[in-house]
């Protein structure tokens, strides 16, 4: 006799078949889904590169004024910018005499958990600075780099960093002085007139609301003191080290000599506080 073979019922087949089709097409969606999410948080933490150095241009701004402000909007959705107390430490010598020492802090943009960044990478600063461009940014000269740095950086996830850890050293040069006394006598004064300006970034405040964020830069005072030396050089010594959980541990130290011919060097240290607030449209 021939055995006779049962096939697979239409009903099954279909049913089968069914599954198949179901299964890939909720795969696919998920893998589409998640490509376009991905998508989404480059193109966010891209954008947010172009919002952190208007705000740097916005910090040395307004730090030149009293009194003055600027906002910055953004669009936070995956990601979104925070202030970071005691991001680091600076200390600023004089001649051996100590003229800052104090925490200092940031402002940090975190990548959604999709977004991805390459190597550290300067976008408002020195952008051709080599490995140690820590040291090679603590001392600058003016019309070289900005004093507000932005900067990108992979470390627990995509970062973008804006901070303002130097100061600017500006030798103005020789001045002559000459003062009447009360006797009729005129006493002259030759002196070589540097100044040295830190914008010290501060914490504002925050309000809540809905996902448009407005960071608003405002500087709040500017303090000026005056030291006197008696030359004939002046040395300049910053010492930065920063230890965050949100930042790999760094140290960096600078050194700059001021030879004044001679003369007595009489300094102008300008501290801008500039206070940053997060205001929840």
């Amino acid at each position: 006799m021939k055995r006779r073979t049962r096939g697979i019922s239409t009903a099954l087949s279909t049913v089968i078949l069914s599954a198949t089709i179901i299964s890939v097409s909720i795969f696919s969606a998920y893998v589409a889904t998640d490509l376009f999410e991905a998508q989404n948080q480059q193109a966010e933490y891209d954008q947010a590169k172009d919002l952190m150095f208007a705000l740097a241009v916005a910090v040395d701004s307004v730090s030149l004024k009293n009194g003055s402000a600027s906002y910055v909007r953004f669009n936070p959705r995956a990601g979104g910018p925070s202030f970071v107390r005691s991001w680091g430490h600076i200390k600023v010598e004089l001649g051996g005499t100590t003229v800052i020492d104090e925490d200092i802090n940031a402002v940090l943009y975190r990548g959604g958990n999709r977004a991805t960044v390459g190597t550290t990478k300067v976008l408002r600063g020195n952008k051709t600075a080599d490995s140690n461009w820590y040291s090679s940014s603590l001392i600058l000269r003016p019309g070289s780099v900005p004093m507000t740095w932005v900067y990108t950086q992979q470390y627990y996830g995509a970062k973008i960093w804006l901070e303002s850890a130097r100061v600017m050293l500006t030798d103005l040069g020789v001045f002559h002085f000459s003062k009447l006394l009360s006797n009729g006598s005129l006493v002259s004064d030759v002196v070589n007139i540097v100044e040295i300006k830190f914008i010290r970034l501060l914490y504002g405040y925050t309000i809540s609301g809905s996902s448009i964020l407005d960071m608003k830069a405002r500087c709040e005072d500017i303090e000026v003191q005056q030291l006197r030396f008696p030359g004939p050089t002046l040395s300049i010594n910053v010492t930065l080290t920063i230890s965050n959980p949100d930042f790999p541990p760094s140290s960096a130290h600078a050194s700059y000599t001021i030879n004044s011919g001679g003369n007595p060097i009489v300094v102008y240290l300008s501290t801008s506080d500039v206070k940053v607030y997060m205001l929840g449209g």
